[in-house]
């Protein structure tokens, strides 16, 4: 429960999980995260590379806030992570 412990004291503004962890699977620690007061809005996207296993709506039923099925693009993680902490706004456009 390291990973768990982790999540919790460092308090992320979003949290990027694989489905399959060492030590406890990404269901168990997103239902963990959900039923904490601390992270009920804390955007949680999970990842899998196991065809089949867990789809989106699997995900969103454990908790998640999205899904991601590797092989990902970078390009398709940033625009995940944009859209649910609104990078765009806070960037500084080059001169």
């Amino acid at each position: 429960m390291q990973s768990a412990a982790t999540v919790f004291s460092s308090r992320p503004d979003l949290i990027l999980m694989d489905v399959a962890m060492p030590g406890i699977k990404g269901d168990r620690l997103c239902k963990l995260l959900r039923q904490s007061s601390a992270f009920k809005s804390t955007p949680i996207i999970m990842v899998t590379g196991l065809t089949g296993e867990v789809g989106k709506s699997e995900a969103i039923a454990m908790g998640a806030t999205d899904y991601l099925a590797k092989p990902f693009s970078q390009e398709a993680l940033l625009k995940l992570m944009d859209q649910y902490l609104n990078f765009s706004q806070h960037v500084a456009t080059p001169t």
